[in-house]
């Protein structure tokens, strides 16, 4: 998938109303490889944070780490590696 077709398809869901929020997919070249990602590249370190409970949710809209935002409230983050650099 290439970066332009990645942010077609995440601003036609945006016109839909699907996504609320979102950041531009940014590409980025790690050795061999490039990555397509779309939210702050992090790490969860934290041992004690459950990605499924409401700390980690309320974290993670604080910090603005994610990619997309969708109408229900979700968030997600998107991360694409490719073998090529595009």
């Amino acid at each position: 998938m290439k970066i332009g077709a990645l942010n077609s398809y995440i601003l036609e869901l945006h016109k839909l109303g699907l996504v609320i929020k979102y950041e531009s997919p940014q590409c980025k070249r790690v050795g061999n490889k490039s990555l397509i990602y779309c939210g702050e590249l992090e790490v969860n370190n934290d041992k004690k944070c459950n990605e499924e409970s409401l700390y980690y949710y309320l974290r993670t809209l604080d910090r603005g780490n994610y990619g997309l935002m969708l109408c229900y409230g979700g968030l997600e983050q998107i991360h694409i590696k490719l073998s090529r650099f595009f």
